[in-house]
């Protein structure tokens, strides 16, 4: 970054309030007139997406804002959609408090358009506001963030998040996991950073880094910090005192100024500005380049990934006498690669800028040298060829035979080295999850980066899930009894099945205490009630009767004693005082299903909710 020396004049006003102007920009802009309409849509015209979207396979790009409370995340991205609009948007909540007005972790999809009308799909991932210490976000929680395993609208403001709480993602993907970060710092309050504030940043920057990822910082309030760019915002590279905050920032955040980017965030205006649109762009050009070079190194890290796999599985080809069924080489594909460039060269904008970019390859290639070499490896140990792995510890006696594999999760309990290129390193605690089941000690598991690989499988704690019952044949056809329901049921645990009115069903036996166990025409089985069930054998035998058939069950009414605001989609909000009908009791997790005034059903907290008076619901015995 050039500095240039100030006039004679400058050094006259060093005492001023407001410091002169330097007479050359302190960081140079291209082009004769970089704050005209010309370089607006010059920019807007570099920013395509398109083509990059296509080639990585995801729908957007994901941009992380990480923040101070009130430093302006949520204004940069209403900025961003302004710069794309006709007028000024405040679309995300923004405002100057001392608690984060974001609780909630939330994305905003920009989805404007380039020249070629093509789509420009960025997705802005707003958090909660950082402070100092281990108040509010910890560094730790970012990193699952960058992970891809928080949803939209997950709720931040209660602590930590983990594994099985509301809006955890368990098996993120490229497309939910984080392409760029993006620091913002209030440059009016710089010089007020304190020391637990700039360290929570470093801890969020090394996680960043342990994912190849580069924060740039965007510099937000700079018309608070000279009169001068408020007056004019294209005197911004002239301003001494921005560019001392911007030294500042790269001396405290340990990176070069050239990752520091100033802006101006649409407050008070209502009108659009062209500087402000050609300040946010620029730094939204950059955004796109740290996310081009993130996908394009992971292209590069997979593509090592499949030539070792490849080269392992020649290998073990020509051993056994050309086995391998596979002979491209890694030079193949890497002529493919170019083909692809070249056949999607008629949608690639070549006045953009914007580099050739490598497909990444699918899963379906990644893993078949995968698993031929596996499959390779397993046979050289059967026939009792000393293996070119290292055997894993002995595995602890199957606790009974694996019938059907079905996917698990887990956890891993220590740390593995890998020790050839068809294994994966572990380190403890990292989430897994299993493609291939138990084979000699062995488990194939991908990891939370999609990297897939062998790991001892002792190593491993899965998570327990539920046996898979697979139901009973149904009787002949000869014996079968059918029935017909008579009003809707919802079963409340796990031995009842849910049924509609007027549904065909077949009669398997009847109980004692007032249920019947049925199958349903998806061979469903479960209990309902008896008395909601007529026999069609009934139905034949006796004529239409001209009376209506009997009411259904009588339903309890309840009364708000809280108000509940919800944290899911199948939840209901409600206002203390608010009368509901009771759908379903004794819900798991401590929820009760209701239905408003207006129709609309959802789960809410039964301990906010009190019995109205009025006659008992009509239902069987329990079980």
């Amino acid at each position: 970054m050039a500095e240039s020396s100030t006039s004679q004049g400058d050094d006259s006003d060093q005492n001023s309030p407001t410091k002169s102007l330097l007479s050359t920009p302190w960081r140079k802009v291209p082009g004769k007139s970089p704050w005209s309409e010309q370089a607006y849509e010059s920019l807007k015209k570099e920013i395509a997406t398109h083509q990059l979207l296509k080639k990585a396979k995801i729908e957007y790009f994901n941009v992380l804002l990480v923040g101070q409370i009130s430093a302006g995340k949520s204004s940069f991205f209403n900025t961003v959609e302004t710069v794309f609009n006709d007028h000024v948007t405040m679309k995300a909540n923004a405002g100057a408090v001392d608690k984060s007005l974001t609780t909630q972790y939330r994305t905003y999809k920009v989805r404007a358009r380039d020249n070629k009308n093509k789509p420009i799909k960025f997705k802005f991932c707003d958090s909660m506001g950082l402070e100092g210490g281990d108040a509010g976000l910890k560094a730790a929680d970012v990193a699952k963030i960058m992970d891809g395993h928080i949803n939209d609208q997950a709720e931040l403001s209660s602590g930590g998040i983990r594994p099985g709480d509301t809006g955890y993602n368990s098996s993120p993907g490229i497309g939910d996991q984080i392409h760029c970060v993006a620091f913002v710092v209030d440059g009016s309050q710089m010089d007020y950073m304190d020391a637990k504030m700039l360290d929570k940043f470093k801890e969020v920057r090394e996680e960043a880094n342990h994912r190849c990822l580069n924060p740039i910082v965007i510099l937000t309030r700079i018309d608070q910090v000279c009169d001068k760019t408020a007056e004019d915002v294209t005197k911004v590279y002239n301003s001494p005192e921005i560019k001392e905050i911007v030294q500042d920032v790269g001396r405290k955040f340990g990176i070069t100024e050239n990752m520091v980017y100033p802006v101006q965030n649409y407050s008070s205006e209502i009108e659009k500005e062209m500087g402000i649109d050609i300040l946010t762009l620029r730094t939204l050009r950059q955004i796109l380049r740290c996310s081009q070079d993130f996908l394009q190194d992971k292209v590069d890290r997979d593509k090592e990934k499949l030539k070792q796999a490849r080269h392992t599985a020649q290998k073990l080809g020509n051993l056994y006498g050309g086995r391998s069924k596979r002979k491209e080489t890694v030079e193949d594909s890497e002529d493919s690669d170019d083909s692809d460039a070249k056949g999607d060269s008629d949608d690639s904008d070549a006045s953009s800028g914007t580099e050739k970019y490598a497909s990444c390859p699918s899963e379906e290639e990644k893993g078949a040298d995968e698993r031929e070499a596996i499959r390779e490896l397993k046979s050289k140990q059967k026939i009792g060829v000393k293996a070119s792995i290292k055997p894993p510890p002995i595995p602890p006696p199957l606790a009974k035979a694996v019938l059907e594999f079905n996917s698990r999760s887990g956890c891993a309990l220590y740390d593995f080295k890998a020790g050839s290129v068809d294994q994966v390193n572990l380190q403890r605690g990292d989430n897994i999850k299993e493609l291939l089941p138990d084979d000699g000690g062995w488990t194939k598991v991908q990891m939370i980066d999609g990297t897939q690989g062998l790991v001892p499988s002792s190593y491993i704690q899965w998570e327990a899930k539920e046996e898979k019952v697979v139901p009973p044949p149904p009787p002949p056809p000869s014996t079968a009894r059918k029935a017909r329901s008579l009003y809707v049921f919802k079963g409340s645990s796990e031995k009842e099945v849910n049924i509609e009115a007027d549904e065909e069903v077949e009669l398997i036996n009847d109980l004692e205490n007032g249920w019947t166990k049925i199958r349903k025409h998806d061979n469903l089985e479960g209990l309902v009630p008896t008395t909601y069930l007529k026999p069609l054998a009934q139905v034949a035998l006796v004529a239409p009767s001209p009376r209506t058939p009997p009411p259904p069950p009588i339903q309890k009414s309840c009364v708000a004693q809280h108000s509940y605001s919800p944290t899911h989609p199948d939840q209901l909000e409600m206002k203390s005082g608010e009368q509901f009908t009771m759908l379903q009791e004794n819900m798991e997790g401590g929820w009760t299903l209701v239905k408003n005034d207006m129709g609309k059903e959802g789960k809410v907290p039964a301990s906010y909710l009190k019995i109205a008076d009025g006659p008992p619901m009509q239902s069987p015995a329990p079980l």
